[in-house]
């Protein structure tokens, strides 16, 4: 009896140990599944809120540029009734001297100032064309890498 007394014991402790090895291993399989779903879940947010943050950038890029396109509509059509009027007022400066070949003097100096005004308009439209590089460069440079 003895013998198998010995045999039984051993063998619930086998049983008994398996038992306790597979509940420690199932525990620590079961750990690690959860770390892994956090992990996938923080990297799930983490790339979520990266689109939120591009969206918003690409959102307002399409505002700002909106905004541009509306201004450089405005300068064309503002130079379109510049030049519009340049030419009448030419046209009407060319009558005038051919009327009156005295006039000459006082027709150059109107046109000097005429053309200082163009002179200062065009330095306007060129530094709103350089600002727009700008915007574009800077849109670039925001770009998500």
């Amino acid at each position: 009896m003895n013998l198998t007394t010995n045999l039984l014991f051993a063998a619930l402790t086998t049983a008994f140990g398996f038992a306790a090895g597979y509940e420690w291993q199932v525990k620590n399989i079961t750990k690690l599944e959860l770390e892994y779903e956090q992990q996938q879940s923080s990297n799930a947010r983490a790339t979520f809120q990266k689109l939120e943050r591009d969206s918003s950038r690409v959102s307002a890029a399409v505002v700002n540029a909106g905004q541009r396109v509306r201004a450089i509509a405005d300068d064309r059509g503002n130079a379109g009734n510049a030049a519009g009027g340049l030419r009448d007022t030419t046209a009407g400066v060319v009558r005038a001297i051919a009327d009156n070949p005295a006039a000459c003097p006082a027709t150059a100096a109107t046109l000097e100032v005429v053309f200082g005004e163009c002179i200062g308009r065009y330095i306007e439209v060129a530094a709103r064309a350089d600002g727009h590089a700008i915007d574009t460069l800077m849109l670039q440079e925001a770009e998500s890498k």
